[in-house]
């Protein structure tokens, strides 16, 4: 199975800046820049009550959360991740000063894209709505996308009202995501398909907002400060020196074999791959660890609608996700196959619709979680 990218005429597609006007206020969506970092920062500082509480989880000192430093580890993470096809990143400048990111994550399994975004109150509403739309519309538009995914805490659902009227609708409720205001969260997944009435509908969402924003070129002059840039000389290096560092490392799938009741497991952790018991092909599993939820992602196709086997698999993911100190494990199965019903007699529970791998068996497929260990606050 191969992991889905976006090619580089669609990832350069995606990332064309624009500048839009406001009356005599530009308002320019671009991607990041390190000399954006002290204007970030500052931003991050005056709207910390607002963004704590889902950006902020378990650390003690905002400050040093929003750092220059941290600053930098993002722009080198988004160019590393525009680069390999896998994120699309934005930053919201309004009045010359960086007042939100907007990025879409690309899931390799399917080609959906998770959404993640913030806003400052300071950028109006309108504009606010406008330019989510609009970056919304041109991911839609791009050939390797099947949909797009909103996680939302239940604890925050102030962007239901905005989804909903691009089309979103909600599909799934994971238990305890992700924190949100120091607690661990539920979130519900609203989600959108990648489809022609899709970009239809959110392109004329986007132009009832568009008399707040007057479209420009598509060329940007941010003022860049001689002090940002020496300040951002050093976190520059420190995050480039890092990501060379883990670049050496070389890439993280690695075979790992588990002993289910006397019988060896072998599974890939790190992406897609076949499985075998005891040294027999049985079926292709494709398992994955997500550092921002600590969860493993998981799902697996047994040859022959093997029961033994699917069993032996669940456990046996589930003995990895444990070992490695992960909090839950979600998995994605065919309703009513063999595999959901090995993750069901393994006390997984039910949480809503999903979208399978690209090289899934076709039918209707669901996600199903189990919590591994208490979810501290």
């Amino acid at each position: 199975m191969t992991d889905i990218r976006l090619s580089r005429e669609s990832a350069t597609r995606a990332s064309v800046p624009i500048v839009v006007g406001t009356a005599g206020s530009p308002l320019v969506l671009r991607p990041p820049r390190l000399l954006d970092g002290p204007s970030w920062r500052a931003t991050n500082l005056r709207d910390e009550s607002d963004l704590r509480p889902a950006f902020g989880h378990r650390i003690p000192s905002w400050s040093r959360s929003v750092s220059h430093q941290a600053w930098a580890d993002r722009v080198i993470s988004a160019e590393a991740g525009a680069e390999a096809g896998s994120l699309v990143s934005f930053v919201v400048e309004w009045r010359g000063a960086v007042e939100g990111e907007i990025s879409y994550q690309v899931d390799p399994r399917n080609g959906l894209v998770e959404l993640s975004t913030w806003m400052s109150r300071s950028v109006p509403r309108e504009l606010r709505r406008w330019s989510s739309g609009f970056l919304l519309e041109r991911v839609l538009s791009l050939p390797e996308v099947s949909g797009v995914v909103a996680p939302v805490s239940l604890a925050n659902p102030r962007p239901v009202d905005m989804l909903q009227a691009f089309g979103f609708v909600r599909r799934a409720t994971v238990k305890g995501l992700r924190p949100y205001d120091g607690c661990w969260s539920d979130h519900d997944i609203w989600w959108l398909a990648g489809n022609r009435s899709s970009v239809t509908l959110v392109a004329a969402e986007v132009a009832a907002s568009s008399h707040a924003a007057e479209h420009g070129s598509s060329t940007v002059e941010s003022p860049r400060r001689a002090r940002d840039a020496v300040t951002m000389v050093a976190p520059a290096a420190r995050a480039r020196l890092c990501a060379f560092r883990r670049r050496r490392r070389g890439p993280a799938r690695q075979a790992i074999d588990v002993d289910v009741e006397g019988r060896t497991v072998t599974l890939r952790l790190g992406g897609s791959g076949l499985v075998e018991v005891d040294g027999t092909h049985v079926g292709v599993a494709d398992l994955r660890h997500d550092a921002g939820t600590n969860a493993l992602e998981a799902w697996a196709a047994v040859l022959q609608n093997d029961v033994v086997s699917a069993d032996a698999i669940v456990v046996a993911a589930i003995d990895i996700a444990t070992t490695r100190g992960a909090r839950r494990v979600s998995w994605i199965a065919r309703r009513s196959s063999v595999e959901a019903r090995a993750v069901e007699r393994a006390g997984f529970t039910w949480e809503g619709l999903a979208t399978p791998p690209v090289d899934a068996p076709d039918g209707t497929y669901g996600l199903w979680g189990l919590a591994l260990a208490a979810q501290p606050s």
